[in-house]
């Protein structure tokens, strides 16, 4: 994660959980990408996790990301391009959810990659002092 001050540079480092909720592919006749939509789990680590038998899903829920000033959204849309893919360290390690499920197939809308680093520090930061 990059771009974090005060409180959140304790996320510096760290590695989150994200269940991809909703895919998007360009029209054709356009720069192929794909934009993803996420969703946060309540899990970090101090290291990468390379087999998902490495996590126990006993217990492990999708939340709403936490904006700030008690604000949520659901899901958040994402362009991961190969640098943001190296950077942050990207990896699928499993193809079926986790949590529950609940939100599946979600719009996806336009992505923003320069505060998923904070969005996603904020939302542990959020959860893990047991709001």
């Amino acid at each position: 994660m990059l771009y974090l001050s005060g409180e959140l540079e304790k996320w510096l480092g760290k590695y989150a959980l994200l269940e991809v909720v909703g895919i998007t592919q360009t029209p054709p006749n356009k720069i192929p990408c794909d934009v993803i939509s996420l969703r946060p789990y309540i899990w970090y680590s101090d290291y990468a996790i390379d087999d998902i038998s490495a996590i126990t899903n006993a217990g492990l829920e999708t939340v709403d990301f936490y904006v700030g000033d008690g604000r949520f959204i659901e899901s958040k849309s994402f362009m991961p391009m190969k640098c943001d893919v190296e950077l942050y360290e990207m990896k699928c390690i499993s193809k079926v959810p986790l949590g529950s499920g609940e939100i599946q197939n979600r719009e996806v809308g336009n992505p923003s990659n320069a505060t998923i680093s904070k969005l996603i520090a904020n939302t542990l930061d959020y959860y893990s002092r047991g709001y």
